[in-house]
This record gives structure tokens, sequence and C-alpha cells, in this order.
């Protein structure tokens, strides 16, 4: 099992949090293990998607620092609370999503919402998770205190939900997956394997939805929703190569 050197340390008043909140010793230890994509050993799992869910509502680790509103709750991910196909990391919960609890239901996510439905990504044959790299709305920029608090449930979602494919959206949600500071443009629609993820980065939707040329605007989303297909198809070229155990990891 790889772990981070002077986690304890590191974590402490996030874990000092959740033992306040009534968890466990033993699930924090483990929870914490499994920070930035830890790959690890076969065990029991202590948590569900549902126990994640629940621990991101209840979650306070930023309050009273100046990092993110406190009137609004934080918003947890969506979709199958089993094995998924595709996992999609977005950033942060706009207006819409800070104020019905729903991530990825505001209008710069419909570009998205609307090639993933046309893709066929979503459905019985191609189950989905959605998440944000930070589950509550930031008083200005997203910290790194914030994403550091919040990667811990991103991870474990990651190690529960075992996706085919990691898209992420947006450069900060591919830093966070590469483990370094990344450009974009620099490896977008490219496939990376990161550990055991396959990864394939794309453009955040609101960058499309804020173009303000309507024909390089409608161009992109060509291009946008084209990308989600392919996706679709590699995603089904991997449940292949699982299923025949031709694949390495």
């Amino acid at each position: 099992m790889h772990t981070i050197l002077n986690i304890n340390n590191t974590y402490k008043k996030f874990a000092d949090e959740l033992l306040k909140d009534g968890y466990s010793e033993e699930k924090i230890s483990l929870m914490l293990s499994r920070v930035h994509l830890s790959v690890l050993s076969e065990e029991e799992n202590l948590y569900s998607v549902k126990d994640i869910e629940e621990m991101i509502d209840s979650c306070r680790a930023c309050y009273g620092k100046n990092l993110v509103s406190e009137v609004l709750k934080p918003v947890h991910g969506r979709g199958k609370p089993a094995p998924v196909d595709i996992f999609f990391v977005g950033l942060m919960p706009g207006d819409t999503e800070a104020e019905t609890g729903k991530v990825f239901s505001g209008p710069n996510s419909l570009v998205f919402v609307q090639g993933a439905k046309e893709a066929g990504i979503g459905g019985d044959d191609c189950p989905t998770y959605l998440h944000n790299l930070v589950c509550c709305q930031p008083l200005k920029k997203i910290k790194k205190e914030q994403i550091r608090n919040c990667s811990l449930f991103l991870a474990e979602l990651l190690y529960l939900l075992s996706p085919n494919i990691v898209v992420t959206l947006g450069s900060e949600a591919l830093s966070y997956m590469m483990g370094k500071k990344c450009k974009l443009q620099d490896y977008e629609g490219e496939v990376q394997l990161i550990g055991k993820y396959i990864v394939v980065p794309l453009k955040h939707p609101s960058a499309i939805h804020r173009i303000p040329d309507e024909k390089m605007r409608k161009s992109e989303i060509v291009k946008y929703k084209s990308e989600l297909q392919g996706i679709k198809a590699m995603n089904y070229r991997i449940k292949k190569l699982r299923d025949s155990k031709q694949m390495p990891f």
C-alpha cells in the first residue's frame, strides 16, 4: 500500500473533524491512506458510496477559514452507487448546483449533459458518476487547502467505483489526477495512464459556454460531442478487453 509521508500531520485537523462527527479511527485511517490515488491491497471496503456522500454533506472542514460559502451546503456527486464505466471530474459547484445541491445541473453544464446523453453515456450499458474536485462553492478562487480536504472524498470514490475511464473536465481536475500543475492544451483529448486509471482530459463545459463568438462556440460544441462519443466507444473496447482478461490492470 502506498502512503504519504506525514499524512497524519497534514490531515490532522480534517481527521479531528471526522472524529467529532462520530467516524471511527479505523475508517478515518483507511480513508486517509487512499489519498492521491493510492493503490490498495485486496481488503474489505469499509465505506459505501452513500457513506461518502453523507460525509460530504456533513463536512465543515473549510468553514471558518474564509474559503467557502457557509450559507450553501456542500454538493456531493451523483450517479450509479456501484462500479461505473466512466467517472467525470469537474471543478466546483456553480450557482445553480450550490442552490439545488445537484451536481452538473447549471447552464454551464448544458453542453456536457446534452453531449453525454446523445453519446449514450449514463445509461444502463454505460453507468457513470459525476463529481467535482471541490464540493463547496469557494468565496473567491479555489485554494489548495480546499482541494486537499475534498480530495479525500474524491480518492475514496474513485477507489470504490473503479471506473474504466476517468474524464477530467478542465485543467484543475487534470492537475489533481496528474499530481502536478498542468496546462489542458498540452493534454486535451490524449489518453493518459495514471496509476491504475485511464484518464482522458477534456475542456470544462463552462469554457465552451463562455465563448462569445456563436460560430466558434457551435464548432466547439460539435467537437465536444464527438469527443464524448469517442470516450463511449473507448469504454466499450476496454470492457471487452477486461471481460476477456486481456487488460493488465
